[in-house]
């Protein structure tokens, strides 16, 4: 093989000053160089790396190495993205929004008020202002705007039961032809309303247990007498209200040789103390008993033979506001 020269170029030290010479005024020039489709800029020269196409707000990216800033259409991060926090743990204000052992998690807040996904539920704690939207699967079961919830004629707020006074628990909103309430057990005790009619079952307490006083609120007070040596049923009061009331009655005698007996019985059961005079003038007695809505306030009386014994003014009196009562017998 026949031998080839190749004839080198000399280099002089004075040429490379010239290329080093040429590409410093290209970078004072333009302020960059060209690196295919990125520009570099030195730390002499803002210390900045962007796409050449770079417009903030539109298009390329930047990022800057003195400021901090950067600036992408979209990225990927392979473990997480955080602001002031360390982890998905750290209570510290901020930001964090992660992997934790392949789970996505979310923590948003501080350790006071915070906002928290751990990959299966949301917990927040604080205050939510929900001022648009819905509850529900389509925007037709709870609307929520700014002036609060909209069940519409589709929706409903229920717990445990499935319709209106259908299972044990509540239910409000429209059923059928109109929007009703309920709460309770249809089958025992329960509170409903049908868009008509209002239904109670059970103790009904309304404003609270009543206490005893003075306040004559009603009374079985016709005056009569009887001869029986054994207690009789004379009269019988309901008040259904729930609380401790004062119950009243007169009794006396015909001739002071014979006594006249009264006591009070709640539901045919002996609760007050036997009472009993043998003054020929009515002689007023009274007890504070506790009774239920549902309990029968009785006088039962006997006299001791041959003589009789008069009673009157068997009555319920409350310490302030007296509701209307039943009088089941005045004998």
């Amino acid at each position: 093989m026949a031998r080839e020269e190749v004839k080198l170029r000399e280099i002089t030290v004075e040429d490379l000053w010239r290329e080093v010479q040429a590409l410093r005024n290209a970078l004072q020039t333009h302020n960059h160089l060209d690196l295919g489709n990125a520009q570099m800029l030195t730390g002499a020269l803002n210390g900045i790396f962007q796409s050449s196409n770079f417009k903030s707000g539109v298009s390329g990216c930047q990022i800057n190495w003195d400021s901090g800033f950067a600036e992408f259409n979209a990225g990927i991060y392979r473990s997480s993205v955080s602001i002031g926090k360390s982890s998905y743990a750290d209570n510290t204000p901020g930001i964090w929004m992660g992997l934790v052992a392949g789970v996505a998690k979310l923590n948003i807040g501080n350790a006071d008020k915070w906002m928290k996904w751990d990959g299966s539920g949301l917990t927040v704690k604080g205050t939510i202002n929900a001022l648009d939207g819905y509850l529900g699967a389509a925007d037709t079961t709870i609307n929520v705007s700014t002036s609060g919830l909209n069940v519409g004629t589709t929706g409903h707020i229920r717990g445990g039961q499935t319709d209106f006074n259908t299972g044990v628990g509540f239910f409000l909103g429209y059923s059928t032809d109109a929007y009703k309430f309920s709460i309770g057990n249809p089958d025992t005790y329960y509170f409903t309303w049908d868009g008509t009619v209002l239904k109670i079952k059970g103790d009904t307490v309304i404003g609270g247990e009543y206490s005893a006083g003075d306040t004559y609120a009603g009374g079985a007070n016709t005056d009569n007498n009887t001869f029986s040596v054994t207690y009789v049923k004379k009269k019988e009061i309901q008040t259904g209200l729930r609380g401790t009331f004062r119950i009243k009655f007169d009794i006396s005698t015909n001739n002071a040789d014979g006594a006249a007996y009264g006591q009070i019985y709640k539901n045919g059961v002996a609760v007050g103390i036997e009472r009993s005079t043998v003054s020929v003038n009515y002689v007023t007695f009274s007890q504070d008993l506790y009774f239920l809505p549902t309990d029968l306030i009785q006088l039962y009386v006997h006299a001791t033979s041959p003589r009789g014994c008069y009673y009157r003014n068997f009555q319920v009196c409350f310490a302030d506001f007296f509701p209307v009562i039943t009088i089941n017998q005045d004998d």
